[in-house]
C-alpha cells in the first residue's frame, strides 16, 4: 500500500487463497491500482483468476503479466490449461487493459519504442522498475524462466521481486542488470 493508500499487488496465491486475499483487499478499500502476475503458475495467478471470475466488488486498474509464447506455454500442457483459464477469466472480466496489453505483448505498455525496459513508474511515492521480462526463446523451465523481475522502493525500503526466476533467467539477470539495481533490503 502506498503512503496515499493505493494498492499494488504482486501475484496473489492459489485459488484456495482467494477468500483470504479478498478479505485483505476489502480491508484496503477493494481497489488495486497495479496487479503484477510474475508468471502463470497457479500459485501466482490462481487467486486472481478467481477474483476475475467473481470480482465481488474488487476493482483493478491495470494487470501486467509475463509474456510467454505458445512454444513456452506448451512445454507443460497441465500448466497451459491453468494459464489459459486465467486468460479466459481476464478476457471475460471486461477489465480495461491499457495500450492493448495482451498476454503475448504485455510489455509494450512498459517498454519504450525500442523495447528497452529502462522506465520507472511511480504511484504515490512507490517506485517500480521492471528489470527483466521473459526471453521467449527459453524453453527450459519455461514457466519459471518467464518470471518478471521487479524492483520496488519507497523512501524507507526496497524490494527485489524475482517471481520464480529459474537458473537461465537468473544468469541473464546477473549479466544484464547493473549491480546497484539488484541491491535491496528484501528479496
Amino acid at each position: 500500500r502506498t503512503d496515499a493508500g493505493r494498492v499494488a499487488v504482486i501475484d496473489g496465491g492459489t485459488a484456495a487463497d482467494a477468500p483470504y486475499l479478498r478479505g485483505f483487499l476489502a480491508a484496503l478499500g477493494n481497489r488495486v491500482e497495479w496487479w503484477f502476475v510474475t508468471h502463470p503458475h497457479i500459485d501466482h495467478m490462481g487467486a486472481l483468476t478467481e477474483i476475475l471470475r467473481t470480482p465481488g466488488g474488487i476493482e483493478i486498474g491495470t494487470i501486467y503479466q509475463s509474456p510467454m509464447n505458445d512454444a513456452q506455454l506448451n512445454t507443460d500442457l497441465n500448466r497451459r490449461k491453468l494459464a489459459d483459464a486465467y486468460l479466459e477469466a481476464l478476457a471475460a472480466s471486461g477489465l480495461r487493459v491499457e495500450k492493448g496489453v495482451t498476454y503475448l505483448d504485455v510489455w509494450g505498455a512498459l517498454a519504450d519504442e525500442n523495447g528497452n525496459l529502462d522506465k520507472r513508474y511511480t504511484l504515490d511515492g512507490l517506485h517500480l522498475k521492471v528489470l527483466q521480462v521473459n526471453d521467449t526463446t527459453t524453453l527450459v523451465n519455461a514457466y519459471n524462466n518467464a518470471s518478471i523481475v521487479l524492483r520496488l522502493w519507497d523512501k524507507r525500503k526496497s524490494l527485489l521481486m524475482l517471481g520464480d526466476t529459474g537458473e537461465e533467467s537468473g544468469d541473464r539477470l546477473l549479466r544484464s542488470v547493473p549491480q546497484e539495481e539488484l541491491d535491496c533490503d528484501y528479496i
